[in-house]
């Protein structure tokens, strides 16, 4: 990637894809120095289907300042029999 592109520092970063590649792509964009002091990243669905070993990385120690804000799940199938709504969340971490 560095090869391609020079990214510079991220102010904002959304996080809302494979919840799988969560935190492999946050290491890959703290190794690059595209995540820095400051960088703000939002991570949608972090309750349903859930990234838990994101939540893990900005959550413990003291690189991150987490907050969490429930939110909809935005696929919820309200009218199909029998479904429960699902509980979701969005956090926003910046990097301190």
């Amino acid at each position: 990637l560095p090869d391609l592109w020079d990214f510079g520092k991220a102010d904002f970063v959304l996080l809302d894809h494979k919840k799988t590649l969560y935190l492999p792509d946050t290491i890959t964009m703290e190794k690059l120095d595209i995540i820095q002091r400051g960088t703000v990243i939002a991570a949608d669905n972090i309750i349903y289907p859930g990234a838990p070993d994101y939540m893990a990385h900005v959550q413990q120690g003291s690189q991150y300042e987490t907050k969490v804000r429930a939110a909809a799940f935005e696929y919820d199938l309200k009218w199909k029999e029998g479904w429960e709504s699902k509980a979701d969340g969005i956090s926003f971490s910046r990097r301190l």
